[in-house]
């Protein structure tokens, strides 16, 4: 593989990716099998894939053994609760977002929930299945953007410890690089305002929270690379004053 191909693939992996709509899984879990036959069938004309389980156990085996990007979870089932099964993908699955129903409006039971399940978003039985809906896609608009800040960052990192500035020749394409990067973070950033001037007012707490997280930090690595640029040039006058000294 020659120098210019290895730039170019590191370079594309700036780029934003984005997976179709159809290859997101969204698990249901309720004892209910009504319940779940009709939110199936509510849902079934969502852009996504829907799978469902009958109770705690089988939706730790479903999580276990393949990707899911939306649990909606019932709370009161026999065996494992909703908050416990809940509870469980924030520690060993946490890029799950994580929706919550219950026939029972207790505080005690929605707090428990935010607090040991990070649940993105609570509902009442029984829910409107357009909100549901609507909740489903945003959690998995957020779980994108989301996914794609990490995978960015960690592009940017990896590219920085690859840099070594040795001559002008490898300065030139550190310069292209962080161009090209520049572009990608801005990419991300106008993605970012655009959902959040999309998305229905007022957003949960949770919400507003990660998307203000995400905001911040694309404007840090966009101030990362401005000090970057920066940096760089002033060792690219410095090498070059020391050439035309010598």
């Amino acid at each position: 593989m020659t120098a210019l191909q290895s730039d170019k693939q590191n370079d594309e992996s700036l780029i934003p990716h984005w997976r179709s709509p159809m290859s997101h899984t969204v698990l249901l879990v309720d004892d209910d099998p009504n319940l779940l036959a009709g939110l199936s069938r509510a849902l079934r004309h969502q852009p996504y894939q829907i799978c469902t389980a009958r109770g705690g156990e089988e939706a730790l085996w479903i999580l276990k053994t393949r990707d899911v990007d939306v649990v909606v979870s019932d709370q009161r089932m026999p065996g494992m609760l909703g908050n416990q099964l809940l509870a469980w993908v924030a520690q060993h699955r946490p890029e799950v977002m994580r929706i919550m129903l219950t026939g029972h409006a207790e505080a005690d039971t929605a707090i428990e929930a935010i607090n040991t399940g990070g649940v993105y978003q609570f509902f009442i039985k029984p829910c409107n299945e357009v909100q549901l809906a609507i909740a489903i896609r945003k959690a998995i608009e957020h779980k994108t953007l989301l996914a794609e800040r990490q995978r960015l960052l960690e592009a940017l990192q990896n590219r920085l410890e690859q840099c070594e500035l040795s001559s002008l020749d490898q300065q030139f394409r550190l310069r292209a690089a962080t161009e090209s990067l520049s572009r990608a973070v801005q990419a991300i950033a106008e993605s970012a305002r655009a959902l959040g001037a999309q998305l229905p007012r007022p957003l949960p707490p949770s919400a507003e929270s990660r998307l203000a997280d995400l905001l911040a930090a694309v404007s840090k690595a966009q101030r990362l690379l401005a000090a970057f640029d920066t940096a760089q040039s002033q060792q690219e006058q410095q090498q070059e004053e020391r050439i035309a000294a010598g």
